[in-house]
């Protein structure tokens, strides 16, 4: 990326916010780019074979970074918008997870996600497991991953034949990229 181009993506992305951006000690920057990197791949995560041709302008780093990534040690979920915490007590793995491309500043993804797998744990929770494949708005594939989480429904499932998961029919998707609401 040449310097015009560098000033040209920094108005954009820091308009988002109706800041220029401020500069950081290259200090800073390594604790917290290669000490991401380091907490990632204790994860099972590797970073993108581009991320050698940038690595380089971060300089030598002996780390450990004086940055904590996530909370004792392990990965943290912060409910979004829509989660329902009552409901998904907790995020227990991703894995598998597969990155295909890249996903530039203003591309829209999306997930196409499938249930693979309910397993009830006692009559009022279980482990769900969902197949993700995360598309941008050209529908190319950006990655893939399973997800699985801890599930708190509402009471025993009253099995008529369809799929429920304990007390909630789960139905419709049946096309492709037609929404399905799942009961979070």
């Amino acid at each position: 990326m040449g310097r015009r181009e560098l000033e040209a993506f920094k108005r954009h992305y820091f308009g988002l916010w109706k800041s220029e951006g401020m500069p950081v000690p290259l200090e800073l920057a390594q604790h917290l780019v290669l000490g991401a990197v380091e907490y990632a791949r204790s994860l099972g995560f590797m970073p993108h074979r581009d991320f050698r041709r940038t690595r380089r302008a971060l300089g030598s780093w002996d780390g450990p970074s004086a940055i904590t990534f996530g909370k004792d040690g392990k990965p943290l979920y912060v409910n979004g918008p829509y989660d329902d915490p009552e409901r998904v007590l907790a995020l227990r793995r991703v894995g598998d997870v597969v990155f295909k491309r890249p996903v530039r500043l203003n591309e829209v993804i999306h997930v196409d996600g499938k249930l693979t797998a309910l397993r009830p744990i006692d009559e009022r929770s279980g482990l769900v497991e969902f197949s993700w494949a995360i598309r941008n708005q050209h529908d190319a594939l950006v990655a893939r991953a399973s997800v699985q989480v801890l599930w708190r429904g509402g009471g025993p499932a009253e099995m008529s034949g369809e799929r429920a998961f304990w007390h909630e029919p789960i139905t419709g998707g049946t096309q492709p990229g037609e929404f399905v609401p799942l009961p979070l």
